[in-house]
């Protein structure tokens, strides 16, 4: 902080030298460019350290406002290339190709930060940066920014954790614009809220805010990054579960999920619906590795089965489209089954990873990357395209 006592004033060469101390270390400069504080650069106005100033006008003659500028405004920005703890820096370019991988910004405790802001910017698309905080920022612990998600945020401290204040995305996703998106996380892109590591919560990118939570810390998946493609995923355990909370209502629907089997012994579903005992689907995998849509209408029991590649060792695009007209079954983009009976209209919840009414070698032990529902009957320009973002995205 700057403090004028007992300082010496010089007048030169048209300008107002203060001098702190008898060595003649130059603090303040006063010319007809500007006003330069600590050590003095080319701005108009430049404080290298703590200044308080009732009021400051820059560039006009008088003003309402506490601070006022007429002109050009610079901040403290820097690029970087590895994992990262931010503290004074408030602009932070991050440069993912340089550092070959993906990289982790952790933002400062807030405590004592009341009213610091941040404004984080990724400048390629090749890999994911990782906002973080050892708080909250706004109800998550951790940011995911990739090609479909903000590629820039800003945030700010209320002195207890972190807000999100702004966030820009310029690359865009064409998924919302195909109409009736239902549901859709993406464990590379959808905001979640860590507990040690596991997910109590990954939010909705559909629009409907339909958030998949797990409360029971003993049954939360693991998000393991860096695990496809660059990308995290979530890891089930055989016991581990996520519940949207709305309830999923219809006779038509469009599901494409990127999905890979871990240990399976009878079958492991990974999503399911049911109400009672005769309403409702199951996506699953048998201990053979074959994919299997289970499901009801009039009470009598549907199945279409799959041949080959296996699910279990590999990681592969599941699309399952409910028709009104009946069921049609595709992995990876080929068509594999369908049946000309549908599935009768219900309104039941969701489940990722159980199998709703079941529990032990019946849930899902395995990973899932992205699950994406409509509540319609998707074109097959529709189904391409969706499936080719889903390869180029995860590239399994």
């Amino acid at each position: 902080m700057l403090h004028f006592l007992s300082a010496d004033v010089k007048s030169t060469s048209g300008q107002i030298q203060f001098d702190v101390d008898s060595l003649g270390n130059k603090e303040a400069t006063l010319n007809s460019t500007g006003l330069g504080i600590g050590i003095i650069p080319s701005a108009n106005l430049h404080v290298a350290g703590n200044a308080i100033v009732d009021q400051l006008i820059i560039g006009d003659q008088s003003s309402s406002s506490n601070l006022h500028i007429s002109g050009t405004v610079g901040f403290n920005t820097q690029t970087v290339s590895s994992n990262t703890l931010l503290s004074g820096n408030s602009v932070v370019l991050v440069n993912t190709a340089m550092a070959g991988g993906n990289l982790t910004i952790s933002l400062p405790n807030p405590a004592e930060l009341t009213g610091r802001t941040y404004q984080i910017k990724r400048i390629n698309t090749d890999h994911h940066v990782f906002l973080s905080s050892n708080t909250l920022i706004d109800s998550f612990s951790i940011i995911s920014m990739d090609s479909t998600s903000p590629e820039s945020i800003e945030v700010i401290s209320n002195g207890d954790q972190w807000f999100i204040t702004n966030s820009y995305q310029t690359t865009g996703n064409s998924l919302s614009g195909l109409g009736n998106l239902l549901f859709w996380i993406d464990a590379s892109s959808s905001p979640i809220s860590l507990v040690n590591g596991n997910v109590a919560q990954i939010n909705d990118l559909s629009g409907n805010d339909d958030h998949a939570m797990q409360a029971d810390t003993t049954k939360q998946p693991e998000l393991v990054i860096d695990a496809l493609n660059g990308k995290p995923l979530l890891r089930f355990d055989g016991d581990d579960f996520l519940n949207p909370s709305n309830l999923m209502s219809g006779n038509v629907f469009s599901i494409f999920s990127v999905i890979k089997a871990g240990t399976v012994s009878g079958l492991d579903t990974w999503l399911s619906t049911r109400v009672g005992a005769s309403e409702g689907f199951e996506l699953t995998v048998r201990s053979t590795g074959a994919l299997w849509v289970f499901y009801f209408n009039s009470t009598a029991q549907y199945n279409l089965l799959s041949s080959g590649p296996s699910a279990i060792s590999n990681y592969m695009i599941m699309t399952t489209l409910f028709k009104l007209d009946g069921v049609e079954f595709y992995t990876n983009g080929g068509y594999k089954t369908s049946s000309a009976i549908g599935i009768d209209e219900s309104s039941a919840l969701l489940s990722i990873g159980k199998k709703i009414g079941a529990s032990g070698s019946a849930n899902w032990d395995g990973d899932i990357a992205e699950i994406i529902i409509f509540n319609k009957t998707v074109t097959h320009e529709e189904k391409n395209l969706i499936e080719n973002y889903l390869r180029s995205k995860w590239t399994y």
